[in-house]
């Protein structure tokens, strides 16, 4: 399981690559920057809501006892950006690193 989870670190950068790829060359360094403002977002807020929902779910007075509640969370999330995330691949120009489908 656990190289697995070490594989879960490569998904990072290669999306960073395919966004800059997708970006016009002027545009590049800001596609990078909202990326990094996004990650730092995320950062910031996953702990202190993954913890605020795990805690209203395992807590003495949380009406359904659930401790699973953050990943179950988690998955509705991806979930609910897949069909965007599919649809702003299928508007791509060109395949990147200059391969061809």
């Amino acid at each position: 399981l656990l190289p697995l989870a070490a594989m879960s670190e490569l998904a990072g950068p290669a999306i960073a690559a395919l966004a800059a790829n997708a970006a016009d060359d002027d545009s590049q360094g800001l596609v990078q920057g909202v990326m990094a403002a996004l990650h730092a977002v995320a950062a910031v807020l996953g702990p202190l809501v993954f913890t605020f929902v795990f805690n209203r779910f395992t807590n003495e007075d949380a009406g359904l006892y659930l401790p699973g509640a953050p990943f179950i969370l988690a998955a509705l999330m991806l979930l609910a950006i897949l069909p965007p995330a599919i649809a702003a691949s299928r508007k791509t120009k060109e395949p990147p690193f200059g391969g061809s489908i």
